[in-house]
């Protein structure tokens, strides 16, 4: 797909304005990259992707003779936390077909969805949250310094506020109490091969050792312009990055709706 195509068949819409129709399509596309549990089954898997795109924000996806290729949801939500106004970026369903995992359509995409609810609220601090397995935490952090997890010894009392309240508040019902998600799918247990890859990988697994049951590690990241810029470059430009790797994590469970 050339740049040209690319722009065709990118939209950039409303979740709420996709009509079912439109919502099974993208359901049927993820369902083509990942596994569900085996005590999920496929309908109702549908009818839970239908209410996670009754938020507000922003879903991008890319159409190639028609169908969707790739995929991105991206929620927005204003909180208040700690005396601070904070704006929430929640990305979920973040998926790219193998034949355009290397693509920049989808960074440029999860790019501009970022910087999107940073300009509509200038006066919020921005931070980006995800619920991600391995290969999304490490193309993650690949691009982004700071990654706050409740398994993480390291984090101050101030940053593991920060993500325990959001944790749930965003999640709902998926959140446990851990820092961890409960997530609908099955993830592809894989090993990285780079003396970084491996260095994020273990560090994931001892944050997340039951990932491989369909357990994501939740995070919380203050961001930026500046964070997003870099993050861009490094995606589009790092001679290392893995296939796939985007500025946002793939998701697969429910958020909560209510604040």
């Amino acid at each position: 797909m050339n740049v040209v195509q690319a722009l065709l068949g990118t939209r950039i819409r409303k979740p709420r304005s996709l009509s079912r129709e439109e919502l099974r399509a993208l359901w049927e596309f993820r369902l083509g990259q990942i596994d569900l549990r085996p005590d999920v089954s496929r309908e109702e898997d549908f009818e839970a992707f239908v209410r996670d795109f009754d938020v507000d924000g922003r879903v991008w996806y890319l159409l190639e003779r028609g169908k969707p290729v790739g995929m991105y949801l991206q929620a927005v939500r204003l909180v208040e936390h700690g005396g601070q106004r904070l704006v929430v970026g929640a990305p979920d369903y973040v998926f790219m077909a193998r034949h355009l995992r290397r693509h920049p359509a989808l960074a440029l995409g999860v790019a501009w969805l970022t910087v999107w609810p940073m300009l509509r609220h200038p006066l919020r601090r921005p931070v980006m949250t995800g619920g991600v397995y391995p290969s999304s935490y490490i193309g993650w952090r690949r691009m982004v310094e700071r990654c706050f997890s409740l398994g993480d010894p390291s984090l101050s009392e101030d940053e593991r506020e920060l993500v325990a309240r959001l944790g749930p508040l965003i999640w709902g019902e998926a959140w446990v109490g851990d820092g961890t998600l409960q997530f609908r799918t099955i993830p592809e247990a894989s090993r990285p091969r780079s003396e970084l890859g491996v260095r994020l990988f273990e560090a994931y697994e001892a944050m997340n050792p039951e990932w491989r049951t369909g357990r994501a590690l939740f995070f919380a990241s203050p961001m930026g312009l500046r964070d997003v810029g870099l993050g861009l470059q490094r995606a589009l430009f790092s001679k290392r990055r893995t296939a796939g790797a985007s500025l946002a994590p793939a998701g697969a469970a429910g958020r909560a709706n209510a604040e």
